[in-house]
């Protein structure tokens, strides 16, 4: 029967997948500190800029050297499937400038 409640039902669930946002796996690589590289999950259409300030809250974009698979990007490049992203910081602190 058309409009019935299974028909709402699976409306509903369509609805609702289609809704989810994907996520893309990236290395992220923090070269930070004692530093680390890892594989990590973000929201698909992550930009540049966004990653950063999730990943290095007290950091600020002018202070770190950020490529995307090796390359000096822009801050609003979105993150694909595959990308290799580090962040080093271009001061040391305690070093003598």
């Amino acid at each position: 029967m058309p409009g019935g409640v299974l028909d709402r039902i699976a409306f509903h669930n369509v609805q609702d997948f289609s809704k989810e946002s994907r996520a893309v796996k990236i290395l992220y690589v923090n070269n930070d500190g004692g530093g680390f590289a890892d594989y990590v999950e973000t929201a698909e259409g992550t930009s540049v800029r966004a990653f950063f300030a999730e990943r290095v809250p007290h950091g600020q974009p002018h202070d770190y050297l950020i490529r995307v698979n090796r390359q000096p990007v822009a801050a609003d490049q979105v993150l694909h499937e595959g990308d290799r992203v580090s962040f080093t910081p271009v001061k040391i602190e305690g070093a003598a400038s």
